[in-house]
């Protein structure tokens, strides 16, 4: 929401004046009064677009077949109803064909460290009200130097994490 952060720090601005201005002073006014209609226009514009990429959002199509998969659904849905105890799952589905796996050397300090994990990223699903979805990622790690340990990364409610909304229509 970029622009109302924009719209927020000229409002600020608007609010800096005041005291610079007789109280009286009309052009105060009519500034506020302008931030609001175009905050209000950019809402509406905003809520509308949204509805928009709501309605046309679709689950991602299940591709991984490994298998693994029905063990790692549980414990995704195991460690996601820990975390996230009051969450509808509706399903869980992984639209990554294959673990990608990565080997690099990095210097740590004045050491070289060796990292070789596999990432695998799965798409959990959760009603959010009668009518919307909510799509998160959850991100499973496996780490090869440490005998294939498997950690479930399902904190990504909110943050950097991308979410996307649709209809529980549009859920087939």
């Amino acid at each position: 929401n970029h622009w109302r952060k924009i719209l927020g720090q000229i409002a600020k601005r608007i609010e800096g004046f005041a005291p610079l201005v007789k109280p009286d002073d009309s052009r105060l006014k009519e500034q506020s009064d302008r931030m609001a209609a175009v905050k209000a226009k950019g809402d509406q514009a905003f809520e509308t677009l949204r509805a928009e990429i709501t309605a046309a959002t679709r689950a991602p199509e299940e591709k991984y077949a490994g298998g693994d998969k029905d063990d790692l659904r549980k414990k995704i849905l195991k460690k996601w109803k820990e975390v996230h105890a009051k969450d509808e799952i509706l399903e869980v589905r992984f639209h990554m064909e294959n673990w990608k796996r990565t080997v690099e050397w990095s210097w740590v300090g004045d050491s070289l460290k060796k990292y070789d994990y596999s990432v695998l990223i799965a798409t959990v699903i959760v009603k959010t009200s009668d009518t919307v979805a909510t799509l998160y990622p959850c991100e499973l790690f496996k780490d090869h130097m440490q005998g294939d340990t498997l950690k479930v990364g399902v904190h990504t409610k909110g943050g950097v994490w991308i979410q996307d909304e649709m209809l529980l229509s549009n859920l087939k």
